[in-house]
């Protein structure tokens, strides 16, 4: 019987410390100039998963210039994150030539590219706690 509870309270523990590491990313979205469409994100764990394949969420553009989006629960780690304004809510980043986005976007850490979009080291933090990021439309 003590073995039993000894297990027990071994798996209690871990569960426990494992659960302990989700975290929440908040994201506030500035800039939003058109009252149309939805704000779209992706957060993304890696280099090699960036701007291909993230978690996403959306939320309906209310009217404000600000909006604030959550990503619930996020394991301690390091990840970027890429947003844009799906003004005439098509699914989907609108483009013009070359690729050269329509719409307006950003990236977390307000990172730039030149001639395309950043890199993940640039757009990279890392969540240890609850996270709180801006991020500024163009």
């Amino acid at each position: 019987m003590k073995k039993l509870f000894l297990i027990a309270m071994c798996l209690l523990t871990w569960t426990a410390q494992a659960g302990g590491n989700k975290h929440q990313v908040t994201v506030v979205v500035k800039n939003i100039k058109a009252n149309t469409g939805e704000i779209r994100a992706s957060l993304y764990v890696s280099e090699s998963s960036f701007l291909k394949e993230g978690v996403y969420v959306s939320q309906k553009v209310t009217g404000n210039d600000e909006l604030t989006l959550v990503f619930d629960p996020v394991e301690a780690g390091v990840y970027a994150v890429s947003i844009y304004h799906d003004e005439n809510a098509n699914g989907e980043l609108d483009t013009w030539v070359f690729g050269i986005p329509a719409e307006p976007y950003g990236f977390s850490n307000d990172a730039k590219g030149s001639y395309g979009p950043p890199s993940f080291a640039d757009a990279q933090f890392e969540v240890a706690t609850d996270q709180n990021i801006t991020i500024t439309l163009h």
